[in-house]
């Protein structure tokens, strides 16, 4: 089953009941946008937005980054078989562009 990406936009109670997931770096580890750490949402997040010195992330915090974000076009929202997944895009290099050694 391929991911399918979905609307650009969060309801609060997809965060809250713990629906919404993030991949975290390359692992691919996925973390629910609810219940992780305020550095590993922070660390995540700061790849797609611009944030300064957020030391907690309150569920209203969280809802409004996200939405942010995909408003933005810097995260997508995805269905795997896992659920809702918030992915950093992959980067595209131009066909255009050359190589550099």
């Amino acid at each position: 089953m391929s991911d399918q990406a979905i609307a650009p936009s969060v309801p609060l109670a997809a965060i809250r009941n713990d629906q919404i997931l993030f991949r975290l770096g390359d692992s691919g580890r996925k973390l629910s946008v609810k219940l992780a750490s305020a550095e590993d949402f922070s660390a995540w997040i700061g790849q797609a937005l611009q944030i300064k010195n957020v030391e907690k992330w309150s569920i209203f915090l969280r809802w409004h980054a996200v939405n942010m974000a995909l408003e933005a076009g810097t995260v997508q929202l995805t269905q795997d078989e896992e659920g809702l997944v918030l992915d950093l895009p992959t980067p595209t290099i131009p066909e255009s562009a050359e190589e550099v050694a």
